[in-house]
């Protein structure tokens, strides 16, 4: 059975973020830009499978220490058939002990994490996806919100009292603005640009 993380009732908000992509400074920045933000989870791909051991081991020993859960992206799963021996035992047990879904309970919402969908590490489900495709997805799972990652694109969509939410991505600056999500315990939520934010 899948353990469920449950928010002490004293919490605020919680943050979430996916596709780190090994770009640490990034991650390092989005908390400390948020101090008051003790529970932050990832929505997968905190290492990238085309960069070197020396890129991906750092970000794997951070989300150790920072004590930030993630779900395993594509990514991180090509990273361990490859990389898992050569990992230092840090590194490595984080890598190991990442699950394909996080479940969290956070003032009575019900929140699941996924890198894609439930049953795909790959497929992409943009925010041009239609309302079918969302709801025939997930449509096994019975969260109020579904955190999402892979497509580096940030989306918000609402189906059938049913959120759906894309942080963006926070490692592929080439590509987009870095950004994460902060969602409220009334379950409102906003995504943040990184850049946006004062250093």
């Amino acid at each position: 059975m899948l353990d469920v993380i449950s928010i002490p009732d004293e919490v605020q908000q919680i943050g979430f973020c996916t596709d780190i992509h090994s770009h640490l400074g990034n991650l390092l920045k989005m908390v400390k830009n948020h101090p008051d933000v003790k529970h932050w989870f990832c929505a997968g791909d905190v290492v990238d499978m085309f960069k070197q051991l020396h890129d991906n081991q750092p970000a794997l020993r951070a989300m150790k220490r920072l004590g930030i859960p993630s779900v395993t992206g594509n990514h991180d799963h090509a990273v361990k058939k490859r990389d898992l021996k050569r990992l230092d035992d840090e590194a490595k047990k984080y890598l190991i002990e990442m699950p394909f879904k996080i479940c969290i309970i956070f003032n009575a919402i019900r929140i699941s994490l996924y890198h894609a969908t439930p049953t795909s590490r790959d497929y992409f489900i943009s925010s041009r996806s239609k309302e079918q495709t969302f709801l025939s997805l997930f449509d096994q799972d019975e969260a109020d919100i579904f955190i999402l990652g892979h497509t580096h694109r940030a989306y918000q969509k609402a189906y059938q009292g049913t959120q759906f939410i894309n942080p963006g991505a926070l490692g592929v600056p080439e590509e987009v603005a870095p950004s994460y999500c902060i969602l409220n315990r009334d379950g409102n939520n906003e995504i943040i640009y990184l850049n946006a934010q004062s250093d």
